[in-house]
């Protein structure tokens, strides 16, 4: 009985020490790889951009505002306004470049809203760019995607950095935001791999763009709610054999959870994507080594490690169980935990953490027990479209200031 146990916190105490050690191994090589530069291309791509908004339609100004006055011509804005009342819709200002679309009836799903969205295009774009309505997208971010497109990549991830770190909760999102930025999204990108999506401020080839909306993953539960529309277009891009780029420059603003309740309310949505998208990770591993790619095999990977509070808990848990029982497997997992916690601190200090996060870290605990709660209504997660509350208007002009006047003080 004791060989068995013994047995079983062996494997379960590797496993975790891997996943605790593999984000500072993929930094360490990180650094010894030159990142990728690229010249300005001369030929300006046609995009489609998308906004997906559901029942708040007034957020989204501002990110329409931010996209207008972009330094690049050749684009168009759909606005699906999902289940917005047509007061709503005559607050936005009318614009040669800006369509408002207003489904006959609600979609209650990304998913359809994008779908309806390819429905209405004005032209055929050679890209389509995916928006949230709380965002904001940077004044060269057309501009950085084109080059980018220009250096022959189909896939593009942005840069998504907080619009407000204006509580604990806001500035601990953001954290987890910079980290995963620096750790799933550059570091994989720079070893020749693929970045994660984040959700929005993706720059996809129309035809891929299309193809996904028809995969079998979206086509057979396109009535129901998908609520991992983002890992599902990642596994078929990386399955395709495509490298997502990741475009650091690229910024897009997004805002920070303030309030508890919200923060449940987004993680349950997380938590299950995760798990619903395990085997598909694992599938890509698989792959990954059968067919000798290392992009499906790194990127399989690194989607297949557990959200860090699950990371950390299993760790400490681990840790106690295998001190009582057996010492020396103790010494492993307090090793690889160690070294999770320097390297998150490493990781933090490389992607240029602003003081607001380092003088929040203190929260980290109660931030975790707000995740373990978040456990507990995964399952509502996978029946309700549990829509995060989107609350700050700020225009791009003000943001851009803002953080100019940051920066400055922190020199």
């Amino acid at each position: 009985m004791m060989h068995a146990l013994y047995y079983f916190l062996l494997f379960a105490s590797s496993l975790i020490t891997f996943f605790l050690l593999f984000p500072f191994l993929t930094v360490l090589f990180s650094l010894l790889v030159r990142e990728k530069k690229f010249q300005k291309s001369s030929d300006q791509k046609d995009f489609g951009i998308i906004i997906t908004a559901y029942k708040n339609l007034l957020i989204t100004r501002p990110l329409i505002e931010s996209i207008l006055e972009q330094g690049y011509d050749k684009f168009h804005i759909y606005l699906i306004a999902d289940d917005c009342s047509a007061e709503q819709v005559l607050t936005i200002t009318e614009n040669p470049k800006l369509k408002i679309c207003k489904p006959h009836k609600k979609l209650g799903s990304k998913v359809r809203s994008l779908i309806f969205g390819m429905s209405q295009t004005v032209r055929n774009h050679d890209a389509m760019i995916v928006m949230d309505a709380d965002n904001l997208m940077h004044p060269d971010f057309l501009t950085i995607a084109n080059n980018y497109m220009g250096a022959g990549y189909t896939a593009i991830q942005g840069k998504r950095v907080a619009k407000n770190l204006d509580s604990t909760t806001a500035c601990l999102d953001a954290t987890g935001e910079l980290y995963f930025n620096y750790t799933q999204k550059l570091v994989p990108y720079i070893l020749n791999s693929s970045a994660n999506i984040a959700g929005s401020g993706m720059v996809i080839e129309t035809e891929l763009f299309k193809k996904y909306l028809s995969s079998p993953r979206i086509s057979e539960n396109s009535e129901g709610l998908i609520i991992a529309e983002d890992k599902i277009l990642q596994n078929f891009l990386v399955g395709n054999n495509i490298q997502i780029a990741f475009a650091k420059d690229a910024l897009v603003y997004d805002e920070k959870i303030s309030k508890s309740d919200q923060l449940v309310r987004q993680r349950s949505r997380w938590l299950r994507s995760y798990f619903e998208n395990t085997k598909y990770s694992l599938q890509l591993v698989a792959s990954g080594i059968e067919r000798f790619s290392f992009n499906k095999f790194l990127f399989g990977t690194m989607t297949l490690s557990p959200p860090l509070f699950i990371l950390v808990f299993s760790c400490a848990f681990l840790f106690i169980i295998d001190l009582l029982l057996f010492p020396q497997l103790s010494i492993m997992v307090f090793t690889g935990g160690f070294i999770f916690v320097l390297n998150f601190l490493w990781v933090l200090y490389l992607g240029n953490a602003p003081k607001a996060i380092w003088s929040n870290l203190y929260g980290i605990p109660s931030f975790i027990i707000y995740q373990i709660l978040a456990l507990f209504t995964m399952k509502k997660a996978g029946k309700d479209f549990l829509v995060t509350e989107q609350v700050k208007m700020v225009s791009i002009k003000e943001l851009e200031v803002e953080r100019e006047k940051k920066a400055v003080q922190q020199e």
